[in-house]
């Protein structure tokens, strides 16, 4: 099996590198730093050319902010990378994560262990569903499915197919990628999760999130918006499952 692992990197965020450099020397594969897509930096028509709003149902009711857009290519730039080098599957994390070394060993030989025949397995830093399909576990690390897949691509393992099948959904795409994901009726793409797992969020510590929406009015009503449109998928990915 021909694994590596990337972590993704704003190269104007150079606060950052420190952690990177930490993630490098802990991640227990072939590791190397691929650039994040800086969606500030993007021209109009670069934006046109992937972003359309409105192209899916449910609706999302959200504008993307041009990190949030540079996140979903930075991702689908990953996915594109394993195609093209010809990889069985790779790992891809986040330059805001954080690992625990032993139990991230563990979460790592387990997803190793399935993601050809899973496709994609996700680490996330919280576990905010019930598992409904447990796999397997290891040193009590537990790999399962979620009705409602997680929110979050701090860390996740992705192989060639399941890169290839995202590809071919995500374009164009009209909401950010870890909402995208939940979307099973449209990716045809299914995702497990380890947890726990040894990955957690630091940025507060780097500077703050590099795609986090500036505080503005109507704060209730985008909460109230959030809320339906999560209920939403709720009962979408009941309807979708399995």
């Amino acid at each position: 099996m021909i694994h590596a692992a990337y972590i993704i990197h704003l190269e104007r965020a150079p606060e950052r590198a420190e952690n990177v450099q930490m993630l490098v020397d802990t991640i227990p594969m072939s590791t190397a730093v691929h650039p994040a897509v800086d969606g500030s930096a993007l021209t109009g028509g670069e934006v046109a050319a992937v972003y359309q709003s409105d192209s899916h149902q449910p609706h999302y009711p959200f504008p993307l902010t041009s990190g949030e857009i540079g996140c979903f290519l930075s991702h689908r730039s990953l996915w594109a990378r394993i195609v093209a080098d010809g990889l069985d599957a790779a790992l891809i994390i986040e330059d805001d994560a954080s690992i625990d070394h032993d139990p991230f060993a563990s979460a790592l030989a387990l997803a190793r262990e399935h993601i050809d025949s899973l496709g994609y397995i996700k680490l996330p830093i919280k576990n905010r569903h019930t598992p409904i399909h447990r796999i397997e576990a290891l040193d009590g690390i537990q790999l399962f499915e979620q009705q409602v897949i997680a929110l979050g691509c701090h860390c996740q393992m992705v192989s060639r197919a399941a890169a290839e099948t995202l590809l071919a959904a995500t374009k164009p795409f009209d909401r950010p990628v870890d909402v995208f994901q939940q979307l099973r009726h449209l990716t045809g793409q299914r995702i497990y999760t380890i947890y726990p797992n040894g990955i957690s969020e630091i940025s507060a510590s780097l500077g703050g999130s590099n795609i986090r929406r500036a505080s503005k009015p109507g704060f209730l009503a985008r909460e109230f918006k959030r809320f339906a449109y999560r209920r939403t998928v709720r009962r979408l990915s009941a309807k979708t499952f399995p």
